[in-house]
């Protein structure tokens, strides 16, 4: 991996999952004060997270796999999506509920198409290497069947997404890298 691509991705990851668990403890009504509050921190979290998955991507934990490329890209999108959500939230006073859908969606493809070109390329050691596809998965089992059944999913599990986001800044953080463990010696 490209260390300080990595080392930039590993404090913007980790920055905006912690923003992401806070605007999600902090909530409020649309338009209301806590609102904005929480929709300002939003915007931190979704810019940081841009930024830490833009500067993942120029890490290459996926090495010159095409897929993860593809992965990042569409995960990126997705993040863009979400910086624009929360753009248009604290214009309108209003949560954005129909972009929201889809950047969660390209993000949580992309992430997993990111995460099995990570398991592939084999850069990263032990949990490090498991890591990525769990953010993809993660809201597939913790948040879309909760929005799907409840219109929005639980404080709980959008806090647990943070919380992965800041894993995957921990993965890719310098001490988290490694040499690859693709080779005879590595299985």
């Amino acid at each position: 991996m490209v260390a300080s691509h990595a080392n930039r991705a590993a404090v913007a990851l980790g920055l905006g999952g912690v923003l992401w668990a806070a605007a999600a403890l902090i909530g409020g009504a649309d338009g209301g004060d806590h609102f904005y509050v929480a929709e300002s921190i939003w915007l931190a979290a979704q810019l940081a997270l841009l930024i830490g998955t833009i500067e993942l991507w120029r890490a290459r934990p996926h090495g010159s796999s095409r897929a993860g490329h593809v992965g990042f890209a569409i995960a990126s999108l997705g993040r863009a999506l979400f910086v624009l959500a929360e753009v248009l939230a604290l214009v309108t006073g209003e949560i954005q509920e129909s972009v929201l859908p889809a950047a969660v969606t390209l993000t949580t493809l992309g992430m997993i198409i990111v995460g099995v070109a990570v398991v592939r390329a084999g850069i990263l050691n032990g949990w490090r290497r498991w890591v990525f596809l769990a953010v993809g998965v993660y809201p597939l089992l913790f948040m879309i069947p909760f929005a799907a059944v409840m219109g929005e999913p639980p404080v709980a599990s959008l806090i647990g997404w943070g919380a992965m986001f800041v894993l995957s800044g921990v993965a890719v953080s310098r001490s988290g890298s490694s040499a690859p463990t693709n080779t005879a010696a590595g299985r």
